[in-house]
């Protein structure tokens, strides 16, 4: 499908004063506003504190787009869209005014220890060929290099990837030594910039092995058992195997890696995973008889957040990754690249923000499911972004459970909106709304007591846009804007050119 453009030339700026009409549904929660006098405006008593406001520090307000972008595009619209964290994309974002104040995750930091890539086709010294044998998984330790190691992810037809032998303490001590490396160097670069903890691509707690190519040789997924028939890599004869199975060892470096980050690097160091599906490709680990031999220590070996990359709801859906208590649903949230279609995209937002759940990107901003693969930010359409904003921002607005309504079409609250035709959120520290139009029937409310003040186009990393016309017109003061209208306590489009369009709205107080 053609990607919408979010910051196409049709789209204006313009100032707008008007006294609007009563809208019972739409209340704007702001923390610059007074709480009582936004609960008196809507009609109704303020409701009370909701357990899901979180301060916006808190360390699932994560915003992790972060493969083949724009390091400065990321973090610019992450801190301008309210979040606190962002994936890692290393020095260049350190380096960016905007990464001062904001938090980061390192992804998957033992990819950063050790050379990974194999190339068959080439000739390699001694010395590295014995540090792979000697610290990677081995298929065969009996065969010779390369046909001995177990290959991992292949990036051509030839050339694979290898992964560390977990299975050996020496090496996860060495590992956790080069990733707390890392991410000193990281913090000379900006001491501002400052260090959250790590998350995971998708985990393999048996490791991450293929068999084949996986494009054109159709290669498969497997773990060790495909070559030695068990949880287990092939023994180098010169190493150690200190943990019985693959997946034990890879458990302890998680459990180690955070025991040393919190003495060293921040004591509330966290960690994030984005499993395919938080059940299936998690929590049935964190349910196995290894984990249940940790009783209460099980606890050590689970991450804080779980996203989830399927475009579904089983994020909150699937009761089965809850049973053990080792997780809620405000420490879930969807991640997906997949979905590209509206009412999909407003089914999974709502499911997040109706459990206090989460959403965000994880690495990709698209490239499978029905979604394109976008390469920027800029290049996602508006809908599709207020979307994944809409219940982040719920959360940081602190809007009650029981005020966030799913009816299987339309989503609404005292601070935001989804429906077929139109999608709106409150920004939790402007107060602003941000809005798109997705059909010509679509409306955003006006909120009782407030009159709109300003209506802005945004591009496409929902910066304000100066300098074009209407604006350039001197003293235009209430004439109508040619694209929107206010009827009836909404603003309404008037013109199909604002159609997937971003804009954003401020209100004020109604004088008198």
């Amino acid at each position: 499908m053609r990607a919408e453009k979010s910051n196409i030339a049709i789209m204006k700026i313009f100032k707008i004063a008007c006294v609007a009409a009563i809208a019972a549904s739409f209340t704007p929660i702001s923390r610059a506003q007074d709480s009582a006098s936004a609960g008196a405006s809507g009609g109704a008593e303020a409701a009370p504190a909701s357990p899901s406001k979180y301060p916006k520090d808190d360390y699932r307000n994560y915003f992790g787009a972060g493969w083949q972008a724009d390091a400065k595009e990321v973090i610019s619209f992450a801190k301008r869209m309210g979040f606190s964290h962002v994936m890692s994309m290393g020095p260049a974002m350190a380096r960016t005014p905007d990464a001062d104040g904001m938090f980061f995750y390192i992804e998957t930091p033992e990819y950063g220890t050790y050379r990974r890539y194999v190339d068959p086709s080439k000739k390699y010294s001694p010395e590295q060929i014995r540090e792979w044998e000697t610290t990677c998984a081995l298929k065969d330790a009996s065969k010779p290099f390369p046909e001995n190691l177990a290959t991992g992810w292949f990036s051509t037809p030839t050339v694979f990837s290898v992964q560390l032998d977990f299975q050996q303490r020496k090496v996860i001590d060495r590992t956790i030594d080069k990733i707390i490396e890392n991410v000193k160097k990281l913090q000379k670069i900006n001491p501002k910039f400052k260090f959250a903890g790590f998350s995971w691509d998708v985990p393999q707690p048996f490791g991450d092995f293929w068999d084949a190519e996986q494009a054109t040789q159709k290669g498969r997924q497997i773990t060790l058992a495909h070559w030695t028939g068990k949880d287990s890599g092939s023994k180098h004869p010169d190493v150690v195997h200190d943990y019985a199975t693959y997946s034990e060892g890879y458990f302890e470096f998680l459990r180690l890696l955070r025991e040393r980050a919190a003495k060293e690097l921040n004591p509330d160091v966290k960690f994030i995973v984005e499993p395919y599906n938080v059940y299936n490709d998690w929590m049935r680990h964190m349910d196995s008889d290894f984990m249940k031999s940790k009783g209460a220590d099980a606890k050590k070996y689970m991450p804080d957040f779980v996203l989830e990359e399927n475009g579904t709801t089983g994020f909150v859906d699937d009761e089965r990754a809850f049973k053990s208590g080792l997780l809620d649903k405000s420490r879930t949230g969807t991640s997906t690249p997949n979905v590209w279609d509206e009412p999909q995209a407003r089914k999974i937002a709502a499911a997040a923000a109706v459990n206090g759940s989460w959403s965000t990107w994880f690495g990709r901003i698209g490239g499978t499911g029905n979604c394109p693969r976008y390469h920027y930010i800029r290049d996602v359409p508006a809908r599709l972004k207020i979307a994944k904003l809409l219940p982040v921002w719920e959360n940081l607005i602190g809007t009650p459970l029981s005020e966030r309504k799913w009816d299987g079409s339309v989503y609404s609250s005292p601070s935001a909106g989804m429906t077929d035709s139109a999608i709106w959120a409150t920004h939790p520290e402007s107060g602003e709304v941000y809005f798109s139009f997705v059909k010509l029937g679509g409306s955003v409310p006006v909120p009782k007591g407030y009159e709109v003040e300003e209506i802005s186009a945004l591009d496409g990393v929902f910066n304000k846009i100066d300098g074009m016309p209407p604006n350039e017109v001197p003293k235009w003061g209430s004439t109508r804007p040619p694209l929107v209208k206010i009827e009836n306590g909404k603003i309404i489009p008037d013109d199909p050119g604002v159609i997937n369009q971003p804009y954003v709205v401020k209100f004020k107080k109604t004088e008198g």
